[in-house]
């Protein structure tokens, strides 16, 4: 939804529930189609990114240009962990907490500088990174990438077997269920007293400061929470993808197309950043890849 445009409250709430019954209803009504699955998956995260980078760059208007490194950092080591025997469920958990919020300490030196060159110096960050994970080819093989990673385990409930690995019905509705947290971790933080400063230093960082808000402190945290769900989001895609090397992990796409469906949908909304990632990423795929490229 773009700023400005205004829609009754109770209009959004219903919009907003009808939108989430149609995403849990869509797999019965494509009847499990692998294609537009695995479609909608991709589709949820960008939406996932889209509202993790909304959190610094629209609430607190840091823009970053590279929460590649978060994402591809997270699926590194979710990967490696899990391909030295431990579970899946684990690694991505700690693929999160390293990917995203031990290398969100990155913003400790990085939020010394401002505008164009925080952005710039975020962009060079995720390129270091790429490089990084090549040159270290003992521990991630390089550019050789990562094979057989495995899926979430299965598990039974009710006598039906959920599995990961064959059925891509699963795996979207984890992610589906990934960006709903994200989106409401997200309105939490903006209707609370973190909103509030994070909007003030977006509007006016000096003016937040001698009103007495420590801005270091509220940027590292939106910066913390925006790179932990990216990272959660590469660590879960590595599981579903099966296979991952730098090109892939650190893809710019994972830093701009965020930014694209945040501009689209609606900079500093809830909301807005999520559908925004789906709808583009949908106009993507089944209108620039098969109408303009041909």
């Amino acid at each position: 939804m773009m700023r400005g445009l205004e829609i009754p409250k109770d209009v959004r709430s219903w919009i907003n529930i009808g939108l989430v019954i149609l995403l849990l209803l869509l797999p019965v009504i494509v009847r499990g189609d692998p294609f537009t699955i695995h479609v909608m998956i991709c589709a949820l995260l960008m939406g996932t990114l889209a509202v993790a980078w909304n959190i610094i760059g629209g609430y607190c208007g840091q823009v970053s240009f590279g929460h590649a490194a978060f994402f591809g950092t997270g699926a590194y080591v979710s990967a490696l962990l899990a391909l030295n025997g431990w579970s899946p469920a684990i690694s991505i958990l700690v693929g999160a907490i390293i990917g995203g919020l031990a290398l969100s300490a990155i913003g400790i030196p990085f939020f010394r500088l401002r505008g164009p060159y925080f952005a710039l110096a975020m962009l060079a960050f995720g390129d270091i990174m790429r490089y990084l994970i090549i040159y270290l080819k003992d521990w991630t093989r390089g550019a050789s990438g990562l094979y057989g990673v495995p899926s979430l385990p299965s598990f039974t409930i009710f006598g039906v077997t959920v599995d990961f690995y064959y059925n891509r019905v699963p795996n979207y509705y984890v992610f589906l269920a990934l960006m709903l947290v994200a989106i409401i971790v997200a309105h939490k933080l903006e209707t609370s007293k973190y909103g509030l400063a994070f909007k003030a230093i977006r509007d006016d960082e000096d003016a937040a400061a001698t009103r007495g808000i420590d801005t270091f402190k509220y940027k590292m945290l939106a910066l913390m929470v925006s790179a932990f769900f990216t990272a959660l989001a590469g660590a879960l895609y590595v599981h579903y993808i099966h296979y991952l090397n730098p090109d892939i992990a650190y893809d710019h796409r994972w830093s701009v197309f965020p930014i694209v469906a945040t501009l689209f949908g609606g900079i500093g909304s809830v909301a807005g950043p999520c559908l925004g990632g789906i709808i583009i990423h949908l106009i993507d795929t089944f209108i620039f890849r098969r109408v303009l490229i041909r």
